[in-house]
Protein backbone atom coordinates (compact mmCIF):
# COMPACT_ATOMS: atom_id res chain seq x y z
CA UNK A 1 0.00 0.00 0.00
CA UNK A 2 1.44 3.38 -0.90
CA UNK A 3 0.83 6.90 0.32
CA UNK A 4 -1.28 7.73 -2.74
CA UNK A 5 -3.74 4.96 -1.82
CA UNK A 6 -3.96 6.24 1.75
CA UNK A 7 -4.54 9.78 0.54
CA UNK A 8 -7.20 8.63 -1.92
CA UNK A 9 -9.01 6.74 0.84
CA UNK A 10 -8.84 9.73 3.14
CA UNK A 11 -10.16 12.04 0.41
CA UNK A 12 -13.02 9.67 -0.40
CA UNK A 13 -14.08 9.67 3.24
CA UNK A 14 -13.84 13.45 3.62
CA UNK A 15 -15.83 14.01 0.41
CA UNK A 16 -18.71 11.78 1.52
CA UNK A 17 -22.01 13.67 1.49
CA UNK A 18 -23.14 15.06 4.80
CA UNK A 19 -26.10 13.31 6.41
CA UNK A 20 -29.40 15.14 5.99
CA UNK A 21 -30.96 13.92 9.21
CA UNK A 22 -29.81 13.71 12.79
CA UNK A 23 -27.62 10.64 13.16
CA UNK A 24 -29.13 7.72 15.04
CA UNK A 25 -26.72 6.75 17.84
CA UNK A 26 -27.60 3.06 17.50
CA UNK A 27 -26.98 3.15 13.74
CA UNK A 28 -23.73 5.02 14.25
CA UNK A 29 -22.53 2.43 16.79
CA UNK A 30 -23.49 -0.45 14.45
CA UNK A 31 -21.66 1.22 11.56
CA UNK A 32 -18.56 1.79 13.71
CA UNK A 33 -18.62 -1.87 14.73
CA UNK A 34 -18.86 -2.95 11.09
CA UNK A 35 -15.98 -0.63 10.19
CA UNK A 36 -13.87 -2.15 12.96
CA UNK A 37 -14.67 -5.67 11.82
CA UNK A 38 -13.88 -4.88 8.17
CA UNK A 39 -10.59 -3.25 9.22
CA UNK A 40 -9.63 -6.38 11.17
CA UNK A 41 -10.42 -8.56 8.16
CA UNK A 42 -8.28 -6.34 5.94
CA UNK A 43 -5.41 -6.39 8.45
CA UNK A 44 -5.48 -10.17 8.57
CA UNK A 45 -5.05 -10.25 4.78
CA UNK A 46 -1.67 -8.52 5.01
CA UNK A 47 1.28 -10.88 5.49
CA UNK A 48 2.80 -10.47 8.94
CA UNK A 49 6.33 -10.20 7.55
CA UNK A 50 5.47 -7.37 5.17
CA UNK A 51 6.39 -3.80 5.90
CA UNK A 52 5.18 -0.43 4.70
CA UNK A 53 8.49 0.62 3.15
CA UNK A 54 9.99 -2.82 2.59
CA UNK A 55 12.03 -2.83 5.80
CA UNK A 56 11.58 -5.26 8.65
CA UNK A 57 10.67 -3.97 12.13
CA UNK A 58 9.30 -0.69 10.85
CA UNK A 59 7.00 0.66 13.59
CA UNK A 60 6.07 3.77 11.64
CA UNK A 61 5.11 1.62 8.67
CA UNK A 62 3.08 -0.71 10.89
CA UNK A 63 1.17 2.28 12.24
CA UNK A 64 0.62 3.63 8.73
CA UNK A 65 -0.79 0.29 7.58
CA UNK A 66 -3.01 0.08 10.67
CA UNK A 67 -4.30 3.61 10.07
CA UNK A 68 -4.92 2.88 6.39
CA UNK A 69 -6.86 -0.31 7.17
CA UNK A 70 -9.01 1.51 9.74
CA UNK A 71 -9.80 4.30 7.28
CA UNK A 72 -10.53 1.82 4.50
CA UNK A 73 -12.79 -0.12 6.86
CA UNK A 74 -14.65 3.11 7.70
CA UNK A 75 -15.04 3.98 4.03
CA UNK A 76 -16.35 0.50 3.20
CA UNK A 77 -18.84 0.61 6.09
CA UNK A 78 -20.06 4.07 5.05
CA UNK A 79 -20.66 2.74 1.55
CA UNK A 80 -22.85 -0.09 2.79
CA UNK A 81 -20.08 -2.47 3.75
CA UNK A 82 -20.95 -6.10 4.22
CA UNK A 83 -24.51 -5.33 5.30
CA UNK A 84 -23.71 -5.97 8.95
CA UNK A 85 -24.96 -2.57 10.10
CA UNK A 86 -28.51 -3.39 9.01
CA UNK A 87 -28.33 -6.89 10.50
CA UNK A 88 -27.14 -5.48 13.83
CA UNK A 89 -29.91 -2.87 13.82
CA UNK A 90 -32.54 -5.52 13.06
CA UNK A 91 -31.32 -7.50 16.04
CA UNK A 92 -31.29 -4.51 18.38
CA UNK A 93 -34.56 -2.87 17.42
CA UNK A 94 -37.87 -4.47 18.37
CA UNK A 95 -40.33 -5.33 15.60
CA UNK A 96 -43.04 -2.74 14.96
CA UNK A 97 -45.79 -2.73 17.55
CA UNK A 98 -43.78 -4.38 20.31
CA UNK A 99 -43.05 -2.54 23.48
CA UNK A 100 -39.48 -1.58 24.21
CA UNK A 101 -37.93 -2.06 27.67
CA UNK A 102 -38.15 1.69 28.20
CA UNK A 103 -41.95 1.59 27.83
CA UNK A 104 -42.58 -1.50 29.95
CA UNK A 105 -42.85 -1.36 33.69
CA UNK A 106 -40.25 -3.13 35.73
CA UNK A 107 -41.37 -5.99 37.92
CA UNK A 108 -40.56 -5.86 41.57
CA UNK A 109 -39.66 -8.75 43.83
CA UNK A 110 -43.10 -8.52 45.47
CA UNK A 111 -44.93 -9.30 42.24
CA UNK A 112 -45.58 -12.90 41.45
CA UNK A 113 -45.34 -14.29 37.91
Amino acid sequence: MDLAAIAATRNAISEAPAPKRAPDPMEDAARQFEALLVAQILKSAIPSDSSFLGEQDDQAGDHAIQFAMEELGRAIALGGGLGLTQLILQGLRPPDGERTPATTTARTDRESP
